[in-house]
């Protein structure tokens, strides 16, 4: 391309009477200067992204008179190069211009010669060459890498390795990093969402998952770009055990464990725990210890525990925690005779659950354990139209699929049940009264649920229980008296409840006295990852430990935190759902979310 530069023009007065220099005496004339044109620029040389641009100055300097018209263009230029000649000024004879080379994106990266030509008439050309490094543009993106790549760990134990962002065609956004993980692998990231150049991944192994190898996938995804992966070996080794010390939790009885175990050393970090032949052993040294434990089949129907114990509750000996609920495999059918009109019988084996019929037919148990269990029945009128009637068969090893044959409330095998007066003091007029009995027995002190009822605002009830003549010296009668304040079930609409549970052998009359009310906790929201709750109250001396439990529904989610008369240290519970987060193991979605009401 070109554009003329055209010169002012000044107008040169000659003086009258002058006559042609001269350069001697002998009279004759000099040739004078030739008219000539030059030409520089500035700068000479650019590098020159390919896309990008280039502003170069040229200056065009007339001598010997010469005061024409130039025309100044750019030659030269590669395919997708072009120089613009613009902002002309003269001034003296001497002319200034820009020169905007521009680039293309499809240019070809490498270094080429432009040359810069004036051309005017009655002048020889003026030239001056121009040096251009045309460079590759890289594309806004990013690869992410692990290092390491490989990872060790113990069973229950975690190990981390560090994931780079490394950025390029100067993308600057957020990089939001997720994994692909095997069952029983725990990946989280810290940050999650990197702005940064590197995240720190952490691994963690169940304490159930198979030793062997197994591979984590990283992801890294951006808005616009193309996801990135990286992936990281994981060899998982066999734990060795629960450790020792003077503290154990055995879950040895049920054969089960939780899904995660961990534990704290008066107010230290809580520490992630393996089994060993279903037991959990650590050492505490402060004055309380507290253990938490996930159940549950899935992250989003997950129960949560937290208890906290004294040091010399905790180590006194090992705490079993197969609790009736956990169930057994053998699964167990009957029929049940002896029902009058409306009756109503609950059945029990082993602690197994479904025994439950509203008339004279089958029945079926499920979860029930193996070796010698009691069949315990117990038939009652919702309306107490029909008397109560009880039921024992002792040490039945059923087998799978098996049946118990008859239960017959009206058999041999029946009997009266024995009745208490129930005098319960302290109970005010606008309270409903509940209460139940169960009943456990054999060696693994398994429940079986005889009743529940209502029995209405009053200062007493009669209750209904195994006279002596039928009990073995290991059974147990266990009362449970419940007032609840204001209409609604256990889990919306009553205000206030209160419970008292007694476990005796005999049955006969009793005493039972309402705690006194707790008033309203404080309740604070905690930040983090996943809803905390705190709850702050006062207790009276006589509770011998206190609960602190949150609900969310569907998916269903429990979150239980306990705390003993004893681990409290007086009257004021502070029962706060610890933080757990980054834990080996630990899942933040066993826990409903921070913005979850």
């Amino acid at each position: 391309m070109s554009s003329s530069l055209r010169p002012r023009l000044f107008a040169i007065a000659l003086l009258g009477g002058m006559s042609a220099c001269s350069s001697g005496g002998d009279g004759g004339t000099q040739p004078g200067p030739s008219p000539a044109i030059s030409i520089s620029l500035n700068p000479n040389s650019a590098s020159v992204a390919q896309g990008g641009s280039a502003t170069v100055v040229a200056t065009l300097t007339r001598s010997g008179g010469f005061s024409g018209t130039v025309a100044l263009t750019v030659q030269g230029a590669p395919t997708g190069v072009t120089g613009t000649v613009g902002s002309e000024q003269t001034a003296n004879g001497i002319t200034t211009a820009t020169i905007t080379i521009q680039v293309a994106a499809s240019t070809t990266p490498g270094s080429y010669t432009l040359t810069a030509r004036g051309s005017g008439s009655g002048v020889s050309d003026a030239t001056a060459t121009f040096t251009l490094t045309v460079t590759a543009v890289t594309p806004a993106g990013f690869t992410i890498a692990a290092q390491p790549t490989t990872l060790s760990i113990q069973q229950g134990a975690n190990a981390t390795s560090t994931i780079s962002v490394a950025r390029t065609g100067g993308f600057g956004g957020a990089v939001a990093l997720s994994a692909q993980a095997p069952a029983g692998l725990t990946a989280s990231f810290n940050p999650t969402s990197v702005t940064g150049a590197s995240s720190t991944l952490t691994v963690a192994a169940g304490a159930s998952l198979a030793a062997g190898n197994y591979t984590v996938t990283v992801t890294g995804a951006a808005t616009g770009l193309t996801n990135q992966t990286t992936q990281v070996a994981v060899t998982v080794t066999a734990s060795p055990g629960g450790g020792s010390g003077n503290a154990t939790i055995d879950y040895s009885s049920c054969g089960l464990i939780p899904t995660w175990f961990a534990y704290q050393d008066g107010s230290g970090p809580w520490t992630v725990l393996a089994p060993t032949n279903f037991k959990y052993s650590f050492s505490v040294s402060g004055p309380t210890a507290g253990i938490a434990w996930v159940t549950g089949p899935t992250a989003a129907n997950s129960q949560v525990y937290v208890q906290y114990f004294s040091k010399a509750e905790i180590t006194a000996g090992p705490l079993d925690y197969c609790a009736s609920a956990n169930l057994g495999s053998k699964g167990i059918s009957g029929t049940v005779a002896g029902l009058g009109a409306g009756d109503r019988a609950q059945i029990s084996l082993g602690a197994g659950i479904g025994g439950t019929v509203n008339g004279n037919g089958p029945f079926g148990i499920t979860g029930v354990h193996d070796g010698n269990q009691d069949l315990i029945g117990w038939r009652r009128h919702p309306t107490g139209a029909n008397p109560d009637r009880g039921f024992v068969r002792r040490d039945q090893d059923i087998p799978h699929l098996g049946t118990v044959g008859t239960v017959d409330f009206a058999g041999s095998e029946s009997f009266t049940p024995a009745s208490a007066t129930i005098t319960v003091m302290g109970f005010t007029g606008v309270e409903t009264v509940n209460h139940g009995v169960t009943y456990w027995t054999t060696a693994s002190c398994y429940s079986a649920p005889l009743y529940q009822t209502s029995s209405g605002p009053s200062t007493g009830f009669t209750a209904m229980g195994f006279p002596t003549g039928v009990q073995r010296s290991t059974d147990y009668h266990q009362l449970n008296v419940t007032a609840v304040t204001g209409a609604g079930t256990p889990v919306v609409g009553y205000t206030e409840s209160r419970t008292v549970s007694e476990f005796f052998h005999d049955f006969g009359d009793r005493t039972i006295t309402r705690p006194p009310s707790l008033g309203m906790p404080t309740i604070a929201d905690l930040s983090g990852a996943y809803k905390r709750l705190r709850a702050t109250f006062t207790v009276d001396d006589q509770y011998a430990s206190v609960l602190f439990q949150t609900t969310t529904l569907s998916p269903t989610r429990l979150v239980a935190s306990t705390a003993t008369k004893a681990a409290l240290g007086g009257t004021t519970a502070i029962l706060t759902i610890p933080d757990w987060s980054g834990l080996p193991g630990w899942n933040d979605q066993w826990m409903a979310g921070p913005a979850a009401t």
